[in-house]
């Protein structure tokens, strides 16, 4: 499907199959696509400022330079995606599988993340002021790793699960406090 530029604001697309659809700088901005199927969409440049994506699917999808202002992806399957740049200021992503997605600069200011699986995700460079969802008791560890393969690297900093023992939040984590919670 070829949707380069189109004009889709306000559209209900709850549901719709625009699996590797061709999205390029098209403005989703208030659609409505809860459960739309968009594995392996192309929506580089996409405007989807505002919209519902609740439960959808992107595992794979390329979103590089994509505004996802205020945008909703509670429950959303983004695992394995490129998020490059994007910009997801003050999104709702509880409960999003953000597993293994490239987030390198993406700005996740304001960004609601309880709840998200950010294992293996790529978030050098992140701005991540005001995020909501990182704990203290569920904390996860910036890894130095080389995607070569050939041992860890300094500049590219992924998520992985935590490792068993003392806590590992802090300066060099993500591990944010919880009001009211012990430290």
């Amino acid at each position: 499907i070829n949707l380069f530029e189109a004009k889709l604001q306000n559209a209900d697309l709850s549901g719709a199959d625009l699996s590797f659809a061709n999205c390029v700088s098209a403005n989703f901005n208030e659609a409505n696509l809860c459960g739309a199927e968009l594995q392996g969409a192309n929506l580089i440049g996409a405007q989807l400022n505002n919209a519902n994506m609740s439960g959808a699917h992107l595992t794979g999808a390329n979103l590089g330079r994509a505004q996802l202002v205020g945008a909703i992806l509670a429950n959303a399957d983004l695992s394995h995606g490129r998020f490059v740049d994007a910009d997801f200021r003050d999104a709702n992503l509880s409960g999003a599988d953000l597993r293994n997605a490239n987030l390198w600069n993406a700005n996740l200011s304001g960004a609601n993340l309880s709840g998200a699986n950010l294992v293996g995700a790529n978030l050098a460079h992140a701005k991540l002021d005001g995020a909501i969802g990182i704990y203290r008791e569920n904390p996860v560890v910036i890894q130095h790793h080389d995607p070569q393969g050939a041992g860890m690297a300094q500049g590219i900093a992924y998520i992985g699960a935590p490792q068993a023992g003392g806590y590992q939040g802090g300066a060099g984590g993500l591990a944010l406090p919880r009001p009211g919670m012990p430290r």
